[in-house]
């Protein structure tokens, strides 16, 4: 992905940094009728947050060189088999998160109806935490999180 690009994207400069590091590519997200239908198959509920979100960063991918890919956007997280339709833990269901992130380290990052974000370590933890008020954030939190884990 060229970086003017990755510079449209309305996230802090560190994560445009890390998304070049990791040679970003980005693919039209899907329009909200698709993606209402693609997560309805699925058992989602496409609430605007949603659709705001795929809007914004829908379709980026990237892979880090050690650990493999990312798949950032609800569509991308919705039509991979990398999670069997995940809701964030028994104890979130009633939440209805929707995933919008899938990190190559078995972790996924949800948008709630409010537009808040929360992670989920399907390793470590039952249950997604939020962490995040609004996506940005959310992938802000994420990949910074994973790159100061790396360090």
């Amino acid at each position: 992905m060229r970086a003017a690009a990755l510079r449209a994207l309305p996230l802090p400069a560190r994560v445009l940094a890390r998304l070049e590091a990791f040679d970003a590519t980005w693919t039209a997200p899907v329009g909200d009728d698709a993606l209402r239908a693609l997560l309805g198959a699925r058992g989602y509920e496409a609430h605007d947050a949603v659709l705001a979100f795929e809007r914004a960063f829908g379709g980026l991918e990237c892979e880090d060189p050690d650990d493999g890919p990312w798949l950032i956007g609800a569509a991308a997280c919705a039509a991979s088999d990398a999670h069997r339709a995940p809701r964030g833990g028994p104890g979130q269901r009633d939440l209805q998160l929707v995933p919008v992130i899938y990190t190559p380290n078995d972790g996924i990052g949800y948008v709630d109806a409010r537009g808040a974000g929360w992670f989920h370590d399907t390793i470590e933890f039952a249950d997604a935490s939020q962490v995040a008020d609004s996506g940005a954030a959310l992938i802000d939190g994420i990949f910074c999180f994973d790159a100061d884990a790396d360090e």
